[in-house]
């Protein structure tokens, strides 16, 4: 997996053995829609889901002031600071937690990117866990990938649908709050 813009273009990021890397389609797809809702630019991430990272380094690479990288296996954590280190990226955080039981903040982060493991039913704790503990604030931009449509549980959870697209298998969806 290739980085597609900014100051890491063209670095490699290595496929890791439980990850679902989001390709460069998918991703392209994502960034460019993104970029008609908020400015990357010195914006704060989290990545959610991480596994190898590449929407959190992507962003990094584009100009976010920071991401933050949720994942709950520990040698893909491991992995995620591996890149860090060797990259020289000082500005990214690896938490090594499940999605479900994210601790609370007092700021929210300005983009949100989750891609959960297609065949969890937990999704709809992760959600809540993400707005609960003010994961997502009024103007941050919630951005999940899903294997299938469920765009109507975040929309009765006060959540307004942005956009949606599916590409391959994957669904994307781009949420606010209301």
């Amino acid at each position: 997996m290739k980085i597609l813009q900014g100051k890491y273009k063209f670095k490699t990021l290595s496929h890791l053995e439980k990850s679902r890397p989001l390709i460069s389609k998918i991703r392209k797809s994502i960034f460019d829609v993104l970029h008609g809702f908020k400015n990357l630019e010195h914006s704060t991430v989290a990545d959610i889901c991480a596994g190898s990272g590449t929407f959190g380094f992507e962003a990094l690479s584009r100009g976010a002031i920071n991401v933050n990288f949720v994942e709950k296996d520990i040698r893909t954590a491991s992995s995620l600071r591996h890149i860090c280190r060797n990259w020289n990226i000082e500005n990214a955080r690896v938490t090594c937690k499940d999605a479900r039981y994210l601790p609370l903040l007092t700021t929210a982060y300005d983009i949100i990117f989750c891609d959960p493991p297609f065949l969890h039913d937990w999704i709809s704790c992760m959600i809540n866990a993400l707005l609960q503990k003010n994961w997502v604030g009024e103007s941050s931009i919630l951005i999940v990938r899903l294997a299938n449509d469920i765009s109507q549980y975040f929309i009765k959870n006060k959540m307004k649908l942005l956009y949606s697209n599916k590409i391959g298998v994957s669904y994307i969806f781009f949420f606010s709050k209301e």
